[in-house]
């Protein structure tokens, strides 16, 4: 870049580009998975990478083809924040992207879009973004259902049913079971979930939903909502984020608990299609359609009843439709998770982003670029590891050959990517795709995914000083 001398005030414009997200130069290392549960029809669905196992739990590393492949389904060169902002679900004023456009999206309205994940297959039901005032950013989330329900079957609890509590999703038998059996520890806690899942407690559609969202008649029903619902209860049933009950290991826990979880079960207000016979799928918080809500076992939701703590809801195996059962009876459980895709991407992309333009009062010192970003606040972008070292990553290219600035003026720097940190990038998915017999156009595909690349759109008007 270029800078030109003023009279009062040093400035530093950026008019190139900055790394902002700066990830690991590690090999995506990944297996196959030796099982996966089937959806109920898994060969009319679109899957993520032919079926290939998303991340690897021995290298902690995903698997760069399959996140590329699931990058260009989804959002398919549009901007990821945009398009989800696109998307309102009014009742909970939160941005989702219900299954309805995802499935449009890859081409397939009944069966969408399916991925694999520690074993198992899940279906992409939504997404949406953190909630900034509760986690400080807005993060892409994409919420995954299994695609059946799991073999674990029990009881949701085994309580009378006659007591406030009975039907608390947060002290139930069926959370306990959900958080503690083998067959989900991967996602219930431990490296992976801390990093990669979003708790309910961080979406903005689960702090606030309602059973109310389907007809002003109804009532809220237990369990759907984390936040204090002030008004729509039915006298009978009413519950509060703080009031606490024992769970089965005789820990008092808060209504509200589940919001800490990494895996949970959805409620009814995100799953279901029909209720009395009538279709409403289009109304509910996923859309999803009848083929993705089915599944070969009947499961249970985390909703409650509105008249009776003896009561919860479940969906049925045979006619996608939720309806109401005793809690002691025994069904199985299916669960969701939300997937944090910043996160995700962030952990195999190598992008940079737009740097701001920097100013700073003449005082008659040498100013160095650290000096300047000291007195800004814009400056959320600059990585002084890049920025103030000489590194493989980046050139930068200084007016006149100075790193420092005497006298009040406009002053432009380049920044480049350098070829070595391209190249080093291709030789690494080239070894990827010799060991796992990518297709040249896989390899193509994964490569145009994690190359070095610019962030935003190149300014091609200012000739003087030219972006690409």
């Amino acid at each position: 870049m270029k800078k030109t001398i003023k009279k009062s005030y040093l400035f530093i414009v950026m008019l190139t580009f900055m790394i902002v997200l700066f990830s690991s130069l590690i090999a995506s290392i990944f297996i196959f998975p030796k099982q996966a549960l089937a959806l109920s029809n898994p060969s009319s669905a679109i899957q993520v990478a032919n079926g290939a196992e998303l991340y690897d739990y021995k290298t902690k590393s995903f698997n760069s083809f399959a996140i590329a492949d699931l990058n260009k389904k989804l959002f398919d060169e549009k901007d990821p924040i945009n398009y989800i902002k696109s998307s309102l679900d009014s009742h909970t004023n939160s941005y989702v992207v219900p299954a309805s456009k995802i499935n449009a999206g890859v081409g397939n309205v009944n069966d969408g879009l399916v991925l694999t994940l520690g074993g198992y297959e899940w279906i992409v039901t939504s997404l949406t973004l953190t909630d900034s005032s509760v986690s400080s950013k807005e993060d892409i989330v994409m919420t995954l259902y299994l695609s059946d329900a799991s073999s674990i079957n029990t009881e949701f609890n085994n309580a009378s049913g006659t007591t406030k509590g009975d039907n608390a999703y947060s002290s139930s038998i069926l959370r306990n079971k959900l958080l503690t059996k083998s067959n989900f520890t991967q996602f219930a806690s431990g490296q992976f979930a801390g990093k990669y899942l979003v708790q309910p407690k961080n979406i903005r559609y689960q702090q606030i939903q309602s059973f109310k969202r389907f007809s002003s008649g109804y009532n809220n029903l237990p369990n759907e909502a984390l936040y204090d619902l002030t008004t729509g209860w039915n006298p009978n049933v009413t519950y509060k984020p703080a009031d606490t009950f024992l769970d089965p290991n005789g820990e008092i826990v808060r209504y509200d608990s589940w919001g800490e979880d990494y895996i949970w079960i959805p409620s009814t207000s995100e799953t279901i299609c029909m209720y009395g016979g009538v279709q409403i799928s289009n109304t509910s918080i996923w859309q999803l359609s009848p083929n993705q809500q089915k599944a070969s076992r009947n499961a249970w939701s985390r909703s409650g009843c509105f008249v009776y703590s003896s009561i919860m809801t479940f969906n049925t195996s045979d006619k996608t439709e939720i309806i109401h059962a005793s809690i002691n009876e025994n069904y199985y459980i299916r669960p969701a998770i939300h997937l944090n895709l910043s996160e995700v991407i962030a952990s195999l992309i190598n992008e940079i982003d737009n740097p701001q333009d920097l100013s700073s009062t003449y005082n008659t010192n040498a100013q160095s670029i650290s000096d300047i970003v000291k007195v800004n606040s814009n400056t959320s972008w600059y990585n002084k590891n890049l920025y103030e070292t000489d590194n493989e990553y980046i050139k930068i290219t200084y007016p006149n050959n100075t790193t420092t600035f005497t006298n009040a003026g406009e002053y432009w720097i380049k920044v480049e990517i350098k070829e070595s940190w391209t190249n080093k990038i291709i030789a690494l998915v080239e070894q990827d795709a010799a060991i796992y017999n990518w297709t040249e156009a896989e390899k193509q595909q994964v490569i145009d995914f994690r190359k070095p690349k610019f962030l935003g759109t190149a300014n091609t008007s200012d000739t003087e000083h030219p972006e690409t």
